[in-house]
């Protein structure tokens, strides 16, 4: 997967509309965190814009906790995180706050330099990392900071690691696991144990290395080397972070942690699990997408006067893989409006492309940006009708043809579409 992409392609349904908490309340959010008995959420009114509002399930103890972003301006409220009996959240993505839910216990924490992007409870503090804007300049050095909720006990794991950026935490018995972009793009997995001198790197992944789970306090996870992809798994230091094998893995999540195998011809076991519910996640290589997009949920129990069971004898799950999609184009300033793509023209600039496809009752959407590039990509899609809409972040061009249907069977490569700007 490319630098370019803002957001993945994910499915999303609507469960149910927002609910309505308090006739002062204009917009409520519907994602509702609990923190020491106070549920909290970001929502909005015409007098105070979007802040943080908070909720005891009485309309008379329904109320915005503070107006952080004095008068109708809203504050940008994010990454609402339960940490010891408080809420801690984002504001205007470089401010960590915190709430008991009273306006005199509303403050910040702490204010970073660049955005922060995953927030993690691991062990007995919180870790927040923090990423540069695709196109910010200058880049600024990322940051991860842990704190236990006290001035003392807040630190930048990172300091003086000039990197770019930390996408993915994960928590092994207390032990925090991390992605990182270093400033030539590349990326590697890092692990902390919430102390500067035990923050570093593993070894280095691809972009779209992912942090599968736990098993017996190792992390298992998968990484692209030579095209092809592998499993590996970490004790968190350099020497215990080794390749297993090269797999097309399938991972189950059960009440034991996480069981992985290699598919071999064809047919996969699971063996020895305790009874319990399970659910099964299936990935594929780089090109490839799964048969189905939703996981499998098994439930397995023990036959009278075993120990374990044996989950290709309690449940069949018929898996299988279909070549993935692409679409692909170019993008360019056209400077005499003639609608095609002359020697002099430039590549486009500040160009958002979002592709949408609508499949079994779910809307996946995804968005790339553009600036000073010739082409644009859109790569592992299934098949089916996409429709594609380009927007220039600017007020002083527009997009000739904005809007484009297409449609892709599995494994096709749909090139050669262009958008075009042109000056208003």
């Amino acid at each position: 997967m490319g630098g370019h992409f803002v957001e993945d392609l994910e499915v999303r349904t609507l469960l149910s509309a927002p609910v309505r908490l308090h006739a002062a309340s204009d917009q409520s959010s519907s994602r509702v965190i609990v923190a020491n008995g106070i549920g909290f959420f970001e929502s909005s009114d015409s007098k105070h814009g979007g802040e943080l509002w908070r909720t005891d399930g009485r309309p008379e103890g329904t109320f915005m906790v503070r107006d952080i972003t004095p008068g109708s301006t809203s504050s940008i409220i994010g990454g609402l995180t339960a940490f010891k009996s408080w809420l801690y959240f984002t504001v205007n993505r470089t401010t960590l706050s915190r709430s008991d839910g009273t306006e005199a216990g509303t403050a910040p924490v702490l204010t970073t330099t660049t955005p922060i992007s995953p927030k993690q409870v691991i062990g007995n503090a919180l870790y927040v990392g923090t990423a540069n804007d695709t196109y910010a300049r200058p880049q600024l050095p990322a940051q991860l900071w842990r704190t236990d909720g006290s001035r003392r006990g807040t630190i930048d794991l990172l300091a003086g690691t000039n990197l770019l950026g930390v996408s993915d935490l994960y928590d092994v018995r207390g032990r925090a696991y991390l992605k990182v972009e270093t400033l030539t793009k590349q990326h590697q997995l890092w692990t902390s144990d919430g102390t500067t001198s035990g923050t570093s790197a593993l070894m280095a992944v691809d972009d779209d290395a992912r942090l599968l789970g736990q098993l017996r306090g190792r992390l298992f996870f998968t990484s692209l080397e030579n095209e092809a992809l592998n499993l590996y798994r970490s004790d968190g230091t350099a020497s215990g972070t080794v390749k297993i094998r090269e797999i097309v893995p399938t991972s189950i999540l059960g009440t034991g942690g996480i069981y992985l195998f290699t598919a071999s011809n064809g047919r996969y076991t699971f063996d020895g699990l305790p009874a319990g519910d399970y659910r099964i996640h299936e990935q594929t290589r780089t090109g490839w997408l799964p048969q189905s997009q939703r996981d499998y949920i098994v439930h397995v129990s023990v036959p009278t006067g075993a120990a374990t069971a044996t989950v290709g004898s309690a449940v069949t799950v018929n898996l299988a893989h279909k070549a993935a999609a692409t679409i692909s184009g170019s993008a360019f300033i056209d400077l005499n409006g003639n609608g095609r793509r002359d020697r002099n023209d430039p590549p486009a600039q500040l160009l958002s492309i979002t592709a949408t496809h609508t499949e079994n009752g779910g809307t996946r959407r995804r968005t790339i940006s553009i600036n000073w590039e010739d082409e644009w990509s859109f790569a592992e899609l299934p098949a089916g009708k996409f429709r594609l809409f380009a927007h220039v972040n600017s007020t002083r061009y527009e997009v000739e043809v904005p809007r484009l249907n297409i449609e892709v069977a599995n494994g096709q490569a749909a090139t050669g579409y262009q958008f075009a700007i042109r000056r208003r």
